[in-house]
């Protein structure tokens, strides 16, 4: 899918093309590509003298395959946090090619940071003068929905946090929390593994402000509050860590407590257990089984044996 934007009369940016031939004009200031077929690639290739790197070049981890700038044109690959249809955390390598003015974005998944009229950093894709003011906006987008994405993960390991440990009727739903928790380290991991790619990509785009018009402050800006959002990140982090430490916790507590009255049980019914197998023998000679007072006096004693182990074990504390 390829979307071509341009400056519209009133000189905002808005979509102008969705078949690529007016990449190449005067007017264009940017064009997205969103999971291109083969042939779409070429001919935005083709048509801007660029070459945009294939899916696995932008999955490649060295930085040197990720942020070059050749024959004048600015490659940079970051690694982007969002969320997929079934709203768990994925990685999308995205490329920015800036090439004389103007801005290439090739992505594989829908980012809410790219839809212009969607997000806080809309108005300022709209408002964009050239490629590099997008790519600034762009970023701005994505730092902002990680930032949002952080403060939901936070907001949800503090509500977990006190379902786990101030529930006051019943016992927390330990399994449930596991998997929350799980989810969300998941998020915490992404969001770190995001954060860190795209700090190389600002730091290396303040390099190459002066050459491609770029708002080298701003990047600035843009690289102090990915720092922030890397602490906070690492702060939570380390809060998941603590409450799944304490849920396995507890979760050892209950099934202490299940053990315990397990063996609670069984010290109970041993004496019971073990006289009835006496008197389950079958041997010819046991003069109690002739006597007619054997089968009470043997519950008698059953009662009275489980009875003391209870009350000894209740004065030395063992249950």
């Amino acid at each position: 899918m390829i979307h071509v934007y341009a400056k519209g009369a009133d000189g905002r940016l808005c979509l102008a093309d969705t078949t690529g031939r007016a990449a190449s004009s005067g007017a264009s200031v940017w064009v997205d590509l969103l999971h291109p077929s083969p042939d779409q690639e070429r001919a935005i290739e083709t048509a801007l003298g660029i070459d945009a790197p294939t899916p696995e070049e932008r999955r490649a981890i060295e930085d040197s395959a990720r942020l070059f700038e050749e024959n004048g044109v600015l490659t940079m690959i970051a690694s982007v946090l969002l969320l997929n249809t079934h709203e768990r955390p994925e990685i999308d390598p995205v490329a920015f090619i800036l090439s004389k003015g103007k801005l290439v974005t090739v992505r594989t998944m829908a980012a809410r940071a790219f839809q212009i009229g969607k997000g806080r950093a809309a108005a300022r894709i709209e408002t964009a003068a050239n490629g590099a003011d997008v790519f600034t906006a762009l970023i701005e987008g994505i730092v902002e929905r990680i930032a949002d994405l952080l403060d939901r993960a936070r907001d949800e390991a503090d509500a977990l946090a006190k379902e786990v440990f101030e529930t006051s009727e019943g016992e927390p739903n330990l399994r449930a929390a596991l998997r929350t928790l799980g989810a969300q380290g998941r998020m915490a991991a992404k969001a770190r593994d995001s954060l860190a790619s795209l700090q190389r990509l600002v730091q290396f785009a303040a390099s190459a402000a002066d050459r491609h018009g770029l708002d080298k402050e701003g990047l600035l800006r843009i690289g102090a509050d990915l720092r922030e959002l890397d602490r906070q990140s690492e702060a939570l982090a380390s809060n998941l860590t603590y409450i799944l430490d304490a849920s396995l916790g507890l979760s050892s507590v209950s099934q202490n407590a299940a053990m315990k009255t397990m063996a609670t049980v069984t010290v109970l019914f041993t004496p019971p257990i073990f006289i009835a197998s006496i008197y389950g023998m079958n041997f010819e000679f046991m003069p109690e089984l002739h006597a007619r007072a054997g089968y009470p006096t043997a519950l008698v004693t059953m009662i009275v044996a489980s009875i003391s182990l209870y009350v000894i074990g209740k004065w030395r504390r063992w249950f």
